[in-house]
């Protein structure tokens, strides 16, 4: 009798003890690890990725695996991708709405019967978060009169200011005289200047002008624009 007390108060200590692998009933975990193929991934509006899922199975574990992913971004989905019966290999598919919204580096999770590993993605949206309040997201252009000369050059500075808005912006002149051009990047990431050079022909038209620029950002914005005085002088 005093043996057996000793035998069960043995065993009730092992099972108290024991590690999650392996229970008292002698059940065994199903996944010990997962890990992800990129652990980084950058999508697009519209466009689909897939992630390539590995699963480490525990010994005498050999059936089909579902594999899910939570915490996705805004307008964000994933299919639930499965590994077959005695495979270790499998994938996730993240697809990206045409109206996404933008999102940096958010931690996803992927499951794998309780086993589980983190991924983060960025979404290239069109879609912009908006502010407090429904404040709709805005830019705004301002650009500085300039001179030139016929064959020649001269600098414009164009400043874009947003609201609410993380998205590139295009630049675009409108009206300029005949014979002048615009050469620079046309395309504005940030509140901040950037510096059009505008070239003249020898024969360029010579006088004062009004000039439009025109800022062309998501379908989520309307477009804006501003104008500048350019004048023209003749070479000497």
């Amino acid at each position: 009798m005093v043996y057996k007390l000793i035998g069960l108060l043995m065993l009730s200590a092992t099972c108290a003890f024991t590690l999650s692998t392996v229970g008292c009933e002698g059940k065994k975990d199903k996944v010990s690890s997962v890990t992800a193929d990129p652990t980084t991934v950058k999508v697009k509006a519209g466009e689909t990725k897939d992630v390539k899922i590995t699963i480490k199975r525990m010994e005498g574990f050999k059936d089909a695996v579902v594999i899910k992913a939570s915490g996705l971004p805004k307008g964000v989905t994933a299919t639930d991708g499965s590994i077959a019966k005695d495979a270790n290999d499998g994938k996730i598919t993240l697809t990206a709405a045409g109206d996404a919204a933008s999102a940096t580096d958010q931690e996803i999770t992927i499951t794998a019967e309780g086993a589980k590993a983190k991924v983060k993605v960025t979404v290239e949206g069109t879609a912009t978060t908006q502010g407090k309040g429904g404040d709709k997201p805005a830019v705004d252009v301002a650009a500085k009169d300039a001179i030139i000369k016929q064959n020649d050059t001269t600098k414009v500075d164009v400043r874009t200011k947003r609201t609410h808005l993380k998205e590139p912006v295009t630049v675009e002149f409108k009206g300029l005289p005949n014979g002048v051009t615009a050469e620079g990047d046309m395309k504005m990431t940030g509140d901040d200047w950037t510096t059009i050079t505008l070239k003249a022909a020898k024969d360029a038209e010579v006088g004062e002008k009004t000039v439009k620029v025109n800022v062309t950002g998501p379908d989520t914005v309307k477009d804006t624009s501003a104008s500048f005085k350019l004048t023209v002088q003749a070479a000497k």
